[in-house]
C-alpha cells in the first residue's frame, strides 16, 4: 500500500473515531447543557492533540523553531500539571476519594480520546504524507 494511501486511510480511521465519539457524546448527554460542553471538550483534545502531532513531526525548515516550542510547552505544562495534579493527589491518599458520575468520566474519556485522535491524524498526515524517500518531510507547496 502506497504512503499516500495509508495516510489518507489513517485519516479516514480518525474521522470515523471522531464521528463515533461524537454519536456517543450526544448519546450521554444528561440535559440541554451537557452535550455543547462535552463536545467543546472534544474539540479542546482534537486541537490539543493536533498541536502535539505538529511538534512530533517537524518539516525540515521547523526542526529549530519547534525544538524551542516543544521545550517551553513541556515546561509550561509540566509545571502546570504538577500543580494541579498535587491537590488531587494528596485527597485521594488521604482515603477521600473523590467521586466522578458517569458524565465526568464520559467527559473525560472523550476528551483523552479526541486527543489520541487529533495527534495521529496530524502526526500521519505530516509523517507520511509528505515524508520524502530521504525521510525529510516536504511541506506542500501552495501554488
Amino acid at each position: 500500500m502506497s504512503t499516500t494511501r495509508k495516510a489518507v486511510v489513517g485519516l479516514v480511521c480518525g474521522g470515523v473515531m471522531f464521528t463515533f465519539l461524537f454519536f456517543a457524546a450526544y448519546c450521554g448527554r444528561d440535559g440541554a447543557s451537557s452535550f455543547p460542553l462535552t463536545f467543546a471538550l472534544m474539540l479542546l483534545g482534537v486541537c490539543i492533540g493536533w498541536l502535539t502531532g505538529l511538534l512530533a513531526s517537524p518539516y525540515s525548515e521547523e526542526v529549530k523553531r519547534f525544538a524551542k516550542y516543544a521545550g517551553l510547552l513541556t515546561t509550561l505544562l509540566t509545571g502546570y500539571v504538577a500543580g494541579k495534579l498535587d491537590p488531587v493527589l494528596t485527597r485521594f491518599l488521604a482515603q477521600d476519594p473523590i467521586v466522578i458520575d458517569n458524565i465526568a468520566a464520559m467527559r473525560a474519556t472523550a476528551f483523552l480520546a479526541s486527543i489520541v485522535i487529533g495527534t495521529i491524524a496530524s502526526y500521519a498526515y505530516r509523517e507520511y504524507l509528505f515524508k520524502t524517500q530521504s525521510g525529510v518531510n516536504n511541506p506542500p507547496v501552495v501554488r
